[in-house]
């Protein structure tokens, strides 16, 4: 061979020297909640530059709550490297890729905006767009592992898994918040240390066993902050207008007692239930006000997804409710029942909380008429509910009759939608609920 076929091609010396010199952004995140990583060709390795991720379509800076790795330290895939926390809830971000943290940009405690690098890992070979970047979601569990198909020496008693088990820090930090004894925990089988997902799974197990506790030692200062700064900011930054209307559910109320009376008693339907389908039916029917305000512009929205305001210790957390224009009362009403619980124990993921346009807070469990309620950003509209009231009204030859009456008041972001189209969503919710029919369908 001689000495100029052992020479690279130049096509081969242009795409290391563009990609030594000119790094290549080789993933976009095209997906909310992903790491984004940019990077580039060195001696011995690529190195990758982390930013913060973008884990809402409003979201523009994130906190670094803490860090779990440092520099010089060596991770695999599924490690958690890093934990970001917005206005609204914290978030593990797990590793896509196995390698070793070369330097950390921005410390623990600092809030920077989203696509600022925020560390530089090494790898032994370079990430691709077609790589799955980490999201922000909880690992689905492994599959068992399959019986040997024959005995093997070892004792089938014996636990494979290290004595000494290892705990993330932000782990340790969620269980002296939640009051639980770390050294209690058990390290899942399939992993080699516990997380704070781990540690917030016990805490749900056990509250759902334990005797009930003093509420203000659960609470979290820092949960607290945040919503803090999401309601001064909605308050501040969105011009709220309000329109209100009074609806007839006494129908509704009729159609519920006898849905119910064919359910079981965890199938039962609550008035919140009812609210929730006929807010997405009205979407459907007014899909002009399904939008938000987001990056300077109207969003339009296609899924009728719909909040719920939930009471928990640190104050209102709101899940999203999916596609309830479309579903029976019954789904909507479990789908309900679960994220409110997780909404309580603090297990709820971003996934849980984001999308929709509007919220629905109900305060009817109280002897209150009605509420004017905060937006709940990004969303564009949040609907207040109090107890339905007994009216006497004329009925048929102007014989009084005895009504229940709710009283609806719709707090609406003047960007993303107009009195008229907030006015005939509402007056189409008030059809919905006086007119039945549908909800049960």
């Amino acid at each position: 061979m001689s000495a100029a076929d052992a020479l690279p091609s130049a096509r081969v010396l242009h795409e290391l020297l563009h990609a030594a010199f000119r790094p290549e952004r080789v993933s976009a995140a095209p997906f909310l909640g992903q790491i984004e990583l940019r990077t580039q060709i060195l001696t011995g390795g690529f190195v990758t530059e982390i930013v913060m991720p973008k884990l809402g379509l409003t979201m523009t800076e994130g906190l670094i709550a803490a860090w779990h790795v440092g520099p010089g330290s060596e991770f695999t895939a599924g490690d958690i490297l890093f934990v970001v926390e917005t206005d609204k809830i914290a978030n593990e971000i797990e590793a896509s890729t196995s390698g070793t943290i070369e330097q950390i940009v921005v410390a623990a405690g600092e809030t920077v905006p989203v696509g600022t690098v925020i560390a530089r890992m090494v790898t032994t070979s370079p990430s691709r767009a077609t790589d799955t970047p980490s999201r922000l979601i909880p690992k689905p569990p492994h599959e068992p592992r399959p019986e040997p198909a024959f005995p093997t020496s070892q004792s089938p008693e014996r636990d494979e898994r290290p004595l000494r088990v290892l705990v993330t820090p932000w782990a340790r930090k969620r269980a002296k918040e939640l009051n639980l004894d770390i050294s209690a925990l058990e390290c899942p089988a399939e992993k080699d240390r516990i997380t704070a997902k781990d540690v917030e799974q016990a805490a749900l197990t056990a509250n759902t066993r334990s005797e009930p506790v003093d509420p203000l030692a659960k609470s979290r200062p820092a949960d607290r902050r945040r919503l803090a700064q999401a309601l001064l900011r909605a308050k501040q930054e969105v011009p709220h207008f309000y329109i209100f209307a009074q609806a007839d559910i006494t129908e509704a109320y009729k159609l519920r007692d006898a849905f119910n009376n064919l359910q079981p008693s965890t199938n039962r339907v609550s008035v919140s239930h009812l609210l929730l389908k006929a807010i997405g039916l009205a979407l459907k029917a007014v899909p002009e006000v399904n939008c938000i305000w987001a990056e300077n512009s109207v969003q339009r929205l296609i899924a009728s997804d719909v909040g719920i305001v939930a009471d928990t210790l640190v104050g209102p957390v709101v899940p999203i409710i999916r596609n309830v224009g479309d579903r029976s009362l019954t789904s909507i009403a479990a789908e309900v029942k679960d994220k409110v619980a997780r909404a309580r124990s603090g297990l709820l993921t971003f996934g849980d909380i984001d999308g929709g346009a509007i919220s629905l807070s109900n305060v009817g469990l109280h002897n209150v008429v009605g509420l004017i309620p905060i937006i709940n950003l990004p969303q564009s509209m949040i609907l207040g509910v109090g107890r339905a009231r007994s009216e006497f009204r004329p009925g048929l030859r102007q014989v009084p009759e005895l009504r229940q009456e709710l009283a609806l008041s719709l707090a609406c972001d003047h960007r993303a939608t107009d009195g008229v189209p907030a006015a005939r969503f509402l007056e189409t919710l008030v059809a919905v609920l006086e007119k039945p029919a549908n909800l049960f369908k």
